[in-house]
């Protein structure tokens, strides 16, 4: 026996009433051997009723959405509008067993203005050179010319106010265009905060 740094000793350790059976630890394992391989089997083995369980079985020739009739339908106010399904975006597809998943490269960059840099085309050029799909972040304002800046009413600031730069009228008119190019490729667009305030 060791002493303890007060030199007294210390009592030996007693296995009484601790002791587990061979036997006992050898069934336990065997248990959750059997158990995590039921387990596994009803979570991984039945792919196709998983699937028809979380979405309703498509009855042969049903398409997935409506035929567009070509017209292009206003909606709510009249600042959105219905132009039909969006051509070139990607589809979703279940993987085989065993298939590896794709991988997922994710970049951001703010604004979305073609600016006088012309970073939005400039990213839309890599965007199709890659094969590539991206979601373009606008911001607001970059629509607002800086003669109505008066229409913006951020929260909390005076009309018109805004931590960024308002576009001038040339840089509007290619960011239009560089939008409706960008939605035509497949790609997304996505609403960004106005004014850029900080907290």
């Amino acid at each position: 026996m060791k002493s303890s740094s007060t030199g007294r000793r210390r009592k030996a350790r007693t296995t009484e009433g601790r002791r587990v059976t061979r036997p006992a630890v050898l069934a336990l394992a065997v248990l959750l051997v059997l158990v995590s391989t039921v387990t596994g089997y009803l979570l991984l083995g039945h792919e196709d009723d998983t699937a028809s369980a979380v979405s309703p079985a498509k009855e042969p020739g049903a398409s997935a959405e409506p035929e567009w009739d070509g017209k292009t339908k206003v909606l709510g106010d009249g600042s959105t509008s219905y132009t039909g399904p969006q051509k070139g975006t990607l589809k979703p597809v279940r993987l085989k067993p065993g298939e590896k998943p794709p991988q997922f490269v994710v970049f951001s960059w703010d604004g979305g203005l073609e600016g006088s840099d012309h970073l939005f085309s400039h990213y839309r050029r890599l965007a199709k050179q890659y094969n590539a799909h991206m979601t373009f972040f606008l911001t607001g304002i970059y629509l607002l010319p800086k003669a109505k800046k008066d229409l913006y009413h951020p929260p909390q600031h005076s009309p018109g106010a805004a931590a960024i730069d308002y576009a001038t009228d040339e840089h509007i008119r290619e960011t239009v265009e560089q939008l409706r190019e960008a939605y035509e490729d497949g790609n997304e667009i996505g609403t960004h905060f106005n004014g850029h305030f900080c907290g």
